[in-house]
């Protein structure tokens, strides 16, 4: 079985600068960009993101939820091929305007199953 390589680059906050990930983990990073990465904040990809931070201001938890879904898995078809969305689960806090994000993939080639959970906050 094919598995696919990068490099995954750390946070400031870690000890590692590039770290060689594989398969599931890759496909998370790449994930989690997407997701936290608004339209038009890259230069030279400026469709590139899903603009979930902009909808905590708007409308309340079905609205949110909705929206939230629609965008990802607009986002993931074109950018993120590779990947199909087996589930996608929302929890809104209204309050402090932070959603968390649970979507469980399946990496095509190789049927593997990971999930990644996002929170995301307004501020």
């Amino acid at each position: 079985m094919a598995t696919e390589s990068g490099v995954g680059f750390m946070g400031l906050a870690s000890n590692e600068f590039a770290k060689i990930k594989t398969d599931a983990a890759l496909y998370a990073e790449s994930v989690h960009r997407l997701l936290n990465t608004t339209p038009g904040d890259r230069p030279w990809d400026p469709e590139f993101g899903c603009g979930l931070k902009l909808l905590l201001f708007d409308g309340g938890p079905g609205f949110v939820a909705r929206s939230s879904q629609y965008l990802i898995q607009q986002a993931i078809a074109r950018y993120e091929p590779r990947l199909e969305i087996n589930t996608m689960a929302f929890e809104y806090d209204t309050d402090l305007k932070k959603l968390k994000i649970t979507i469980r993939f399946v990496i095509k080639k190789t049927q593997e199953v990971f999930d990644v959970i996002e929170t995301l906050n307004a501020a």
